[in-house]
């Protein structure tokens, strides 16, 4: 509660380092909420981005706006061009981000014995639910034998900083 007292105060890092610990309590003490504090957490960070990008914007100069409005629009002309030729749609997360069971952007990505990848909390709501095996290959599965995947938490984290719209996704 106080991580969303400080992101609806704008004291985001605060509120990031508040929400942050929330989480890590949650998944020490087994706590089955801790999806919210996932949201919670990302909520923050994004409108920590849309404020950046805010005083980003008011702080550059018109003539710098109007180099920048020149060279974007070529841009999105020249990818304009490449997206007809590709044939590719809107701007969509990669899909190796995205939890197998709820298709969400995954926060704290674990692996399991058979390789497959998901958010924990989504995972250990599924032992709980339903089974203790991996929900892919239905091989036997405890929360014991999960392990952190370290190299993807952190390849979404920079994803999430440079793509703050996908907080959303």
């Amino acid at each position: 509660m106080l991580g969303q007292a400080l992101t609806e105060k704008a004291e985001f890092d605060l509120a990031i380092s508040h929400l942050q610990t929330a989480y890590d309590l949650a998944i020490k003490d087994k706590v089955t909420f801790s999806g919210e504090i996932i949201q919670a957490l990302l909520s923050a960070k994004k409108r920590k981005w849309e404020l950046e990008e805010q005083r980003l914007r008011k702080n550059e100069s018109e003539f710098l706006k109007y180099i920048k409005g020149l060279i974007n629009a070529e841009r999105e002309k020249q990818l304009q061009k490449v997206n007809q030729k590709e044939n590719r749609g809107p701007k969509e997360v990669p899909d190796y981000f995205l939890d197998k069971i709820s298709f969400n952007i995954m926060y704290d990505p674990v692996i399991t014995p058979s390789g497959i990848t998901y958010e924990r909390t989504h995972l250990k709501e599924h032992f709980k639910k339903i089974g203790h095996f991996d929900p892919l290959s239905r091989l036997e599965c405890r929360e014991a034998d999960l392990y952190p995947n370290l190299a993807l938490k952190e390849a979404i984290e920079d994803y999430l900083n440079k793509n703050g719209w996908a907080a959303d996704y």
